[in-house]
């Protein structure tokens, strides 16, 4: 093929790859942008490096919020180099840019797996960890990790792919053949499409993935998507795990051809294609990237750590897992629609067919977030919690997959759940801000289960809980939830009808449905985040809603006057974040919200406290840098975590407590069993070691910040610490952030 042919159409190729990237991302884009002068000559640079080449959305002209650092990398002999050029080009991007970066994305093109895999390794490394916390300070993005993104562009050579070790006998034909085995096949059933359904080994297509690189999905219309819910870890678990299962556990591989001539005329393989130089493929996968490209991840990791290797017995372990992929099966479909080279409209029509199926294998009802969660190990175990109170007559809610009705009283969808909750954390901003894909954030841990982030909303005590504490560790964490939502349907139901001329008021109704639900449930709970002894009192409540909308409306417009300076920052925004909140929490006047609700209770009354009699902590966001405990003068320390430790240890040696009864009230996070600490469980997965009065005990901190303030109030209240005792500080406010 002519070298300027040739060049041209990689120069194509990369610009379609980068347009599916940009598409898939919800960027809009002229679908031939790359035709403008400086974008072709940086994708035209991209192409022809003979090492690496680096480029950025900022010089090809990309217009998005988003930007881009490009890398085509074939090798580098200097990686420390290669990482500290990333980090000048990101730099460098945002010299020409007005506002902040914000977010970027790394594009890698890999001409192979091998390379892929070396990048990864390089971007996991402490080296590649430093270059990304550089490339945030530079950006201002403070999340952990860069988006990444690897598109392989294999230029391949003249070659025959094929599918081999194929047992024809086991292979189903649609439409199935309409003759005696030995008659032959009438000639116009040899016309239209045709499709067929085998089992192949993995490894087969993953190679063919090696050998032609991303353009073997060039058809699929997912490409460029991200992996978001974890399927691609749970693939390679499996092949990790139990490679014989894989067949069992996957949906499968569609491939669709396009070539006239192909058809079933060899002994135990099939020619899908002979490949001519770089051109173009006719043949797709059209459903199954994800199977492949994750499978083409793990084996070639493996691949890679077999040439790292130091020890003849560790490439002793890797080859027996390489050799346990050949157990790894999966089924395959082909489909067969030749497309006519002669007649445009027959060439069109074909060409429109195979679109259409392609879209419609893609079209499944997409898997989200929501839908992953609830399959969770923790989400198992409440949902068997909630049906079993149910059924001995307890009280409860019940806990319903997206899709099912979840407005009847008792029944709850998780994401709706998971707001409740955060409103009973006494985060109403992130109730009302976080998305789904935030709040039901999860990684998985092993053997393709899922364990969630967010431990305010799944704390790790109750997936520790086991049958004689359940009950009780329920109620702490989730005894109000049903409340909050119960609360926020009828605020929400009632919202319509509130209208106030005061614009301050009417800003707060319309965007304070879970501030008002926190500080309820909190007015109700005497401002404590232990639900252990919490009363539903919604019929009170509901029955004077109105009241106790308008009066919350009312407060918090004019405790705004002295928490904000200007007052066009009193905005929908505010009620996003926690801090205007937690100012509301001290400074309202609760005692009109305890009138209106015990003038509604059927029976009794509630003697309400307010939070300085409860906790006394304000409850900021902001880091502990210095502690005062009891009579001494303050303290450094480094952490939350350090100012926990100091704080246990004094608390420990400076009060009488019955060791038995402290270990089994705190035995979550306080120990003196170094076994059952050893076993990185729970909140000691990080734990520090204290020695009191002769006696070993370890703390576990590896509880946010919230918990470490619960858990120390259960240990004030069971030895009987004084008020006034504990107070830890931030460096930013003079007051303290927590106090005992």
């Amino acid at each position: 093929m002519n070298a300027a042919i040739m060049e041209n159409m990689k120069i194509e190729v990369r610009g379609e790859y980068i347009r599916n990237i940009l598409i898939n991302r919800d960027i809009d884009c002229d679908e031939q942008w790359w035709e403008e002068r400086e974008a072709r000559t940086e994708i035209k640079e991209l192409v022809n490096a003979e090492t690496y080449k680096l480029s950025n959305s900022v010089k090809m002209k990309i217009e998005s919020e988003e930007k881009f650092v490009f890398l085509a990398y074939k090798e580098c002999i200097d990686r420390d180099r290669l990482l500290s050029e990333i980090v000048a080009e990101v730099d460098e991007m945002a010299q020409g840019c007005e506002e902040p970066l914000g977010c970027v994305h790394l594009v890698c093109f890999v001409t192979n797996m091998k390379n892929r895999i070396f990048l990864e390794k390089i971007f996991a490394s402490e080296e590649g960890k430093k270059m990304k916390k550089q490339v945030r300070s530079i950006t201002g993005n403070k999340r952990d990790r860069i988006n990444c993104t690897y598109i392989l562009d294999q230029e391949f050579k003249k070659q025959d792919i094929k599918l081999v070790n194929v047992n024809r006998y086991e292979l189903i034909q649609m439409p199935p053949i309409r003759s005696h085995i030995n008659w032959e096949v009438d000639a116009a059933g040899k016309k239209g499409r045709k499709g067929y359904v085998l089992s192949v080994e993995l490894r087969q297509l993953v190679e063919i993935y090696d050998k032609v690189g991303d353009r073997l999905f060039s058809r699929n219309v997912r490409y460029g998507l991200s992996e978001q819910l974890g399927v691609d870890q749970a693939i390679k678990d499996t092949l990790e795990h139990n490679p014989e299962q894989f067949w069992f556990k996957n949906n499968g591989v569609t491939i669709m051809v396009e070539r006239r001539d192909f058809k079933l005329d060899r002994v135990g393989e099939i020619l899908i294609e002979g490949l001519k130089e770089y051109g173009n493929l006719q043949f797709s996968v059209i459903n199954g990237a994800q199977t492949i490209t994750a499978a083409a991840e793990y084996f070639y990791g493996l691949e890679y750590e077999l040439s790292e290797a130091e020890t003849e017995e560790d490439k002793k372990k890797i080859r027996e897992k390489i050799n346990r992929l050949q157990e790894a099966k999966v089924l395959l479909r082909i489909i067969h629609i030749p497309l006519d080279n002669g007649k445009e409209e027959t060439k069109i029509k074909g060409s429109r067919e195979v679109s259409e199926i392609s879209v419609a294998l893609n079209r499944q009802k997409p898997i989200k977030a929501e839908d992953i969660a609830f399959a969770s190990p923790f989400v198992e175990k409440l949902t068997e919690f909630l049906d079993q109170e149910r059924k001995t007559g307890n009280a409860g809610f019940r806990l319903v997959k997206r899709g099912e009705d979840s407005k009847f009283e008792h029944s709850i969808n998780l994401v709706e759940f998971a707001r409740a909750r955060k409103a009973c954390c006494r985060e109403p901003g992130a109730a009302r801000s976080q998305g789904t894909n935030t709040l039901l954030s999860f990684e998985n841990v092993m053997y393709g289960e899922y364990q969630f982030k967010n431990k305010d909303i799944f704390p790790e005590e109750w997936m520790d809980a086991d049958s004689s504490n359940e009950a009780e560790i329920f109620r702490k964490y989730y005894g109000a939830v049903d409340f909050a939502v119960k609360t926020s349907r009828l605020y929400e139901k009632l919202q319509k009808d509130l209208n106030f001329t005061d614009l301050k008021r009417q800003i707060v109704i319309q965007n304070g449905k879970w501030y008002f639900t926190a500080y309820i449930v909190l007015l109700l709970n005497f401002f404590s985040t232990d639900y252990s002894e919490f009363v539903d009192h919604f019929d009170a409540v509901s029955g004077c809603m109105t009241e106790l909308m308008e009066l919350f409306a009312g407060q918090a417009a004019e405790l705004s006057n002295d928490y904000l300076e200007d007052e066009h920052e009193f905005n929908s925004n505010l009620f996003k974040k926690n801090e205007f909140f937690n100012y509301i929490v001290n400074e309202a006047d609760w005692s009109g919200f305890e009138k209106l609700i015990n003038d509604h209770l059927k029976t009794g009354e509630i003697s309400f406290r307010g939070p300085s009699a409860s906790q006394g902590k304000k409850l900021l966001n902001l880091k502990v840098r210095r502690v005062k405990l009891g009579n001494n003068s303050s303290e450094v320390v480094e952490s939350t975590a350090d100012a926990m430790v100091k704080t246990v240890e004094f608390i420990l040696m400076n009060h009488s407590y019955d060791d038995s009864e402290v270990t089994v009230w705190c035995g979550g996070w306080l120990s003196d069993d170094e076994a059952a600490v050893n076993l990185n469980a729970g909140y000691f997965r990080r734990n520090k070691k204290i020695e009191v009065n002769g006696n070993t005990y370890w703390v576990g901190t590896s509880s946010n910040s919230r918990r470490k303030y619960d858990q120390i109030e259960e240990l004030c209240r069971l030895v009987g610490v004084e008020h006034g005792t504990i107070k830890w500080y931030s460096n930013i406010q003079k007051s303290p952030i927590f106090e005992w």
